[in-house]
């Protein structure tokens, strides 16, 4: 069985108001131990997964033992507001609950003219009624879900802490082989990982992620049904609030201001739009090193049956460039946009973010 270990780490500021944080990260390597051929894994979760979640954490020493990988996780910036429904406030009266719920069970709920949550949704999955309501997500500039740059900051600090762990220990490992990989938001992230951070990873593995955050233009919405009762909670992120960098955020934009030195495989889901492969497989072809790849039926069901599955076919039958022929080349680097100018400093061995307002630019 893998050996698993969690560890706390000073986590960059927030780029948007400062305040000390904290990185809690968990990670792998095999039972037997590493070897110079062993590789590093980043596995990134997607909206409603946690590193603890039970499917990373069975994942995470699978591919450990059996693909020969130190696999790593990190709960990223604002990951615990990309969770399911925790804290709603919902859209109902005292008078329309009157008048669906039987006396019994309206007395019940109703205590002193105010609803109690617990209790309607206890009572609630008898009657066939909608509920609908508002999560209640207490997100601040210093920690919010920013579907984007301060996430994979924390993602690419995860992978550099984690390697100066195994070096300072002296284990063995490749170099050439630093792979990330999410799905979906994890996907997203893993491509702006590799901006962030342009020679430390040498494959990405993207599985139907998108090229830019949907809910950049609208809230997310989640759906429970709870015996005959139905409810939506809508999830309205800080994100849309303040002002964020559209132009750094849209992969197509993000990956004409640096060199892609990474060896990326994007394997989209044969159930997306045909618009939307359509755009991905433009963007997918216009990256250097990249390679595209549309899994037939069996390929998708395989993948959600067994996370790990599509990371083996891929690390069996795409082999990653080496690069980097002397390892990791970690170096500092900006990127311009229209808004801001970014700098990311890599000199102490870990990354190191800052954003300043361009004077010229128009943004408020």
């Amino acid at each position: 069985m893998a050996v698993t270990h969690r560890f706390q780490m000073s986590a960059h500021p927030s780029i948007y108001e400062y305040a000390e944080r904290e990185l809690k990260v968990s990670f792998s390597y095999p039972e037997h131990g590493t070897n110079e051929q062993t590789g590093i894994l980043m596995l990134i979760p997607n909206y409603g997964q946690t590193s603890d979640s039970s499917m990373f954490l069975e994942a995470r020493g699978r591919i450990a033992d059996d693909m020969n990988m130190i696999t790593i996780q990190c709960d990223y910036f604002g990951l615990e507001f990309m969770q399911g429904i925790q804290n709603p406030v919902l859209e109902i009266g005292v008078d329309e609950l009157s008048r669906t719920l039987s006396k019994n069970h309206f007395d019940y709920v109703n205590q002193d003219n105010s609803i109690n949550l617990n209790r309607l949704l206890e009572v609630g999955r008898h009657y066939p009624f909608h509920l609908r309501g508002k999560e209640v997500l207490n997100e601040t500039k210093s920690n919010f879900n920013d579907m984007g740059l301060m996430q994979a900051v924390d993602l690419v600090s995860a992978v550099l802490g984690v390697m100066a762990i195994l070096k300072d220990n002296q284990f063995a490992f490749n170099h050439e082989k630093i792979v990330i990989s999410g799905a979906g938001h994890g996907a997203y992230l893993a491509y702006v990982c590799n901006a962030v951070a342009p020679r430390l990873f040498h494959q990405l593995i993207d599985y139907s992620g998108y090229l830019v955050s949907p809910y950049l233009a609208q809230p997310r919405y989640l759906s429970s049904t709870i015996g005959q009762m139905r409810l939506d909670v809508e999830f309205s992120y800080l994100v849309n609030q303040i002002d964020v960098d559209l132009e750094l955020l849209r992969l197509p934009n993000l990956y004409r201001k640096f060199q892609n030195y990474c060896n990326i495989v994007s394997c989209q889901s044969v159930q997306q739009s045909s618009e939307s492969n359509f755009s991905k497989a433009q963007f997918s072809n216009s990256i250097l090193l990249s390679m595209q790849y549309e899994p037939a039926s069996h390929i998708e069901e395989t993948y959600k049956q067994d996370s790990t599955k599509l990371i083996d076919y891929v690390l069996h039958n795409f082999k990653a460039e080496k690069i980097n022929k002397s390892g990791v080349v970690l170096s500092s680097h900006s990127i311009v946009t229209p808004g801001y100018h970014y700098n990311f400093d890599c000199s102490s061995g870990m990354i190191i973010a800052s954003r300043v307002k361009n004077v010229t630019s128009s943004n408020n």
